[in-house]
């Protein structure tokens, strides 16, 4: 019977360091994808920000342009009209971005974190 209970108490053991191990690898996984998704919403709202003021000089541009510039009013309005749409598309761009980054800094967690953790991730290691 001491040779069984050696034998068990060595699977055990040896069960319980790969779980370590597991956990261990888990909560590096973890990290690194929480770092993963705190770079991509620094990322985004960082060009959101630095995209919104030249945009928006523009705009204040093309309503300059709009009052005249030395074109025909209709050379004008068109140019105007062209500056505005592409300034228009890059602020509904630069509004995904930023709701991307709100996405991601107040999503609830879906990693393993939010799980219970094995008792064994926990306890002192076994005398061996």
């Amino acid at each position: 019977m001491d040779a069984l209970g050696s034998e068990i108490e060595a699977r055990c053991r040896s069960a319980e360091q790969a779980l370590r191990v597991t956990c261990d690898l888990l909560r590096r996984a973890v990290v690194a994808i929480e770092r993963g998704e705190l770079a991509l919403a620094d990322f985004a709202s960082q060009t959101a920000s630095q995209l919104q003021q030249p945009l928006s000089a523009v705009q204040t541009f093309v309503r300059t342009l709009q009052v005249g510039a030395g074109l025909t009013p209709h050379e004008l309005l068109a140019f105007a009209e062209r500056i505005d749409a592409g300034a228009q598309r890059a602020q509904e761009q630069i509004a995904e971005l930023r709701a991307q980054a709100d996405r991601t800094n107040t999503r609830p967690p879906e990693s393993p974190r939010v799980l219970a953790r094995p008792r064994s991730c926990d306890s002192p290691a076994a005398p061996r």
